[in-house]
């Protein structure tokens, strides 16, 4: 691979907002859109007490695959590993890379879930799973071995084009993690309410506030993202709260980016998932089930979102400013 590849996380401060939907659906359309590349893209179940990236994929998963380790078992075993040998922790220090060597990823990953798509799963096969999700110190591991994840995440980009994480919702370790710490870029999903409003705007100004106070020179780029929009009914208070969210994060990035000439009127009128009951029943993936790309549907709407984020670097940057695409 020609270059890192990118983190990319899913947030959503409340729940219902479509977010593992996006995830598991823009997941798979930049499968398609890098695999002839011989690239490829990894999901990853950071919601851990709710893990369900796993339900859109199971067809195509074997009965081992389902029951394999996964994101818990590798930070536990990684944890230990460190603890019980200390040294290893000063060579990573040192070097990085050397996290493949002191635990390789290949056993946490399931492989081809969907052509180009591989898998990284927090589903809770055993019965000691929740009460160890629940014990796991995720503040603590990073304090005591903050290289040790910004391995984790290297090693990912070494391996794959796009890495996508679902997080888990609302304020917690785990969300810190997956949206402050581990990402390039972070979507955040949202319903058009005042709770899902100043919950996103806070966390927004939260992880950037994190990544300029740490050691990461990686800049975050925050992508907000309407799920599961009515477009058919409501149409003047559709337009009143996006306007509201318009207003909310054009003020959140001029503050956060020092952009004063930020303006998301184009984006907000262009990038939102618009709500089908059909999606509502099921978990189902858009390129498996619509084969044409419709103006106004769910799937040109995934479609536009996966190349914005693909080829732009924030969400107010004009088209002809986006990065070229690679060529296979």
């Amino acid at each position: 691979m020609s270059q890192s590849g990118a983190v990319i996380s899913f947030y959503s401060y409340k729940g219902g907002v479509g977010r593992t939907l996006a995830t598991a659906n823009i997941g798979q359309m930049l499968a398609s859109s890098v695999r002839m590349g011989g690239e490829r893209v990894l999901l990853v179940d950071f919601d851990l007490e709710a893990p369900g990236l796993h339900v859109f994929f199971t067809e195509g998963m074997t009965p081992a695959q389902r029951k394999a380790p996964g994101v818990m078992e590798y930070f536990e075993a990684l944890v230990n590993r460190l603890q019980g040998q200390p040294s290893r922790y000063a060579q990573i220090l040192e070097d990085r890379r050397v996290v493949d060597e002191i635990l390789p990823l290949e056993p946490y990953i399931q492989c081809n879930v969907l052509p180009g798509l591989d898998l990284m799963l927090s589903s809770p096969g055993s019965k000691e799973y929740r009460k160890r999700v629940t014990e796991f110190n995720w503040a603590a591991t990073w304090h005591d071995y903050p290289a040790a994840i910004h391995a984790f995440r290297e090693s990912l980009e070494r391996r794959y084009r796009y890495v996508l994480i679902d997080s888990r919702t609302g304020y917690s370790d785990v969300s810190g993690l997956c949206s402050a710490i581990l990402p390039e870029k972070l979507v955040i999903v949202f319903s058009l309410n005042r709770q899902n409003l100043d919950g996103s705007l806070d966390v927004a100004r939260r992880s950037v506030a994190f990544r300029e106070n740490s050691d990461d020179i990686r800049p975050l780029a925050i992508y907000p993202l309407a799920g599961r929009v009515d477009t058919e009914a409501e149409i003047k208070e559709r337009e009143i709260w996006m306007r509201e969210f318009e207003d909310g994060f054009e003020r959140c990035f001029q503050e956060i980016y020092r952009a004063p000439e930020c303006r998301l009127g184009e984006y907000f009128k262009n990038y939102f998932i618009p709500y089908s009951g059909y999606y509502s029943y099921g978990e189902k993936l858009v390129l498996l089930q619509e084969h044409i790309s419709r103006v106004g549907g769910i799937r040109r709407a995934y479609e536009d979102f996966s190349r914005l984020l693909a080829e732009s670097e924030y969400p107010w940057q004009p088209e002809s400013e986006w990065a070229p695409r690679r060529s296979p």
